[in-house]
């Protein structure tokens, strides 16, 4: 299993690092070996002017049944049945690995992903409450199964994967909705909150689409750091404020 660096000797040790005079900000970043990253109010503000939501064509793919692709990866819904099949989800492999934004955990089925998330320290209470969330599935760690699966996720010429990672998604038919929602804002785009109410068909519905992103259980691929507020401040993020900032800001210099 791998670890961010918890030695903090190495850190003061480091030339042009004074440890006890970083922000809280900037342990964190440092921790999870990110780079430090100020992202600009008004640039933000100015991206959130570009609405990705345009073409009759895309609201098709607001769904709620079915299976829809994104680049190289493929979704669809966890139905019931499955849920409840005992012999289906009777073994569940996951795996914690390093990316470019810190430790992430995945767990998954001969079916598809069922979860995705980043973690902190070695990830002991993310295992437990995915195991608490599936269970009696029996959870084994098999790290060279998850692995080209991370790598599919976070490499960078994803367009041009020949095998689609599956993914499959638990929730209600709102937060459905709003997840498919955001599997259409593309890289280097970021919206609000209030545009992906209006999108789905329910422009009062903003603390509703809140929650539904916050109940996001495949980190990343649905990419619910995209959405800001309307003010362009960054907004909250279930894997930490952060995090999303460091995300934003490398997708926001490649595009």
């Amino acid at each position: 299993m791998t670890g961010p660096l918890n030695d903090n000797s190495i850190l003061c040790e480091q030339p042009g690092f004074l440890y006890k005079n970083l922000t809280e900000e900037e342990i964190y970043q440092m921790e999870l070996h990110l780079p430090v990253i100020t992202l600009d109010k008004k640039t933000i503000v100015r991206r959130l002017q570009h609405n990705p939501f345009t073409g009759d064509h895309i609201k098709t793919a607001v769904t709620v049944d079915g299976l829809f692709r994104i680049e190289n990866i493929t979704f669809e819904r966890l139905s019931t049945h499955l849920l409840n099949n005992k012999q289906a989800l009777k073994t569940i492999y996951y795996g914690f690995h390093l990316t470019p934004f810190g430790n992430f955990f995945i767990a998954l089925t001969g079916q598809g992903i069922l979860e995705l998330g980043f973690t902190e320290a070695n990830g002991t209470a993310y295992l437990e409450m995915v195991r608490e969330k599936y269970q009696p599935a029996h959870m084994v760690m098999d790290d060279t199964r998850t692995k080209k699966i991370i790598h599919g996720i976070f490499n960078n010429d994803k367009k041009n994967s020949t095998k689609p990672i599956h993914a499959l998604l638990h929730g209600t038919d709102f937060q459905i909705k709003v997840w498919s929602a955001l599997l259409h804002i593309p890289y280097g785009y970021i919206t609000s909150y209030e545009n992906i109410a209006q999108f789905i068909g329910n422009p009062s519905a903003l603390r509703a689409v809140g929650n539904a992103i916050a109940k996001n259980n495949l980190a990343y691929v649905i990419p619910c750091h995209r959405v800001i507020r309307k003010t362009g401040d960054i907004g909250n993020y279930r894997w930490g404020i952060h995090r999303k900032k460091i995300i934003l800001s490398k997708e926001l210099a490649l595009k």
